[in-house]
């Protein structure tokens, strides 16, 4: 009898420790948070990379092509906002490379600087889509999930409002994906938007209040010709890297830009001091 009760009291004593074992277990699973337990194949890291429209105000307020970006883009464009995103996400530093950066050459322009384009979407690549019949210009966009078959871009003037907008695509629907620099991480949205870089002749944040700002607007001076463009500078800087590029006419040779309509003397240059708001006016001569 003794030795079957000591076998029943082992038996309480084992039964004991299980209840308080399987106890054990469950406060743990109970506490630790789920996330903790996940794997990293359970956690997406691009579930959180739309980042919203951070477009910085300066540009974004301004009438659309006011304005010359950091980057020598007009303002509330396809190409201005997908710079400022390699800029402020991926921080990229967009170098221009003395290329003309219309949206549908950027897929070219990025192979010959040596990036990889191709049909393979990644968080943080440039959604590209060349000159086609019904869209001659192109457009570029940033990639901000990739789900599948399916991505989502985030981009500016998609409809032509010069506004900023955000969409699902197919991953198969563009030219192909400028890989500059991916982002490997996900991407949520700062508290406090990145400045764009500042450059010689754009002030800090601490001097705008003091810094006066001129428009410089380069009128082409021929019927049918480009719309005037204005660029702000700093009085008492130069555009210097802000300088249009030297316009293109059939027939003609572009001179120089003339400071006064009817004058005939070259009066403006990257070089030129900004001294006050001005036009000035391109000179041409006609080719035999």
């Amino acid at each position: 009898m003794r030795q079957n009760n000591a076998g029943c009291g082992e038996q309480l004593k084992l039964s004991k420790f299980l209840s308080i074992l399987i106890l054990s277990f469950t406060l743990v699973f109970t506490l630790v948070p789920s996330k903790a337990l996940a794997t990293e194949s359970d956690i997406s890291i691009d579930a959180r990379a739309v980042i919203g429209d951070d477009y910085p105000k300066e540009w974004k307020n301004a009438a659309n092509d006011s304005m010359i970006d950091t980057w020598g883009m007009y303002n509330r464009q396809c190409t201005s906002f997908a710079a400022w995103r390699l800029h402020s996400a991926n921080k990229f530093n967009f170098d221009r490379a003395g290329l003309s950066w219309m949206a549908y050459e950027w897929g070219v322009n990025a192979r010959s600087l040596g990036y990889k384009v191709d049909k393979k979407p990644a968080v943080g690549a440039i959604a590209w889509w060349k000159s086609s019949g019904s869209n001659y210009s192109g457009h570029v966009a940033w990639v901000a999930e990739v789900k599948g078959n399916t991505v989502v871009i985030e981009e500016y003037n998609f409809d032509g409002n010069g506004k900023y907008h955000k969409r699902s695509i197919s991953k198969s629907d563009v030219s192909g994906y400028i890989h500059f620099k991916d982002i490997t991480q996900k991407t949520t949205k700062p508290e406090e938007p990145e400045n764009p870089p500042v450059t010689e002749d754009q002030p800090t944040t601490e001097d705008k209040p003091a810094a006066k700002r001129v428009t410089i607007t380069f009128n082409y001076s021929y019927k049918g010709g480009p719309k005037t463009l204005k660029i702000t500078g700093v009085k008492g800087k130069t555009l210097a890297g802000k300088m249009v590029k030297s316009p293109k006419r059939k027939g003609y040779a572009f001179k120089g830009w003339k400071s006064m309509r009817n004058g005939s003397e070259i009066g403006f240059t990257k070089n030129t001091k900004l001294t006050k708001s001005i036009t000035v006016y391109a000179k041409w001569k006609k080719l035999k």
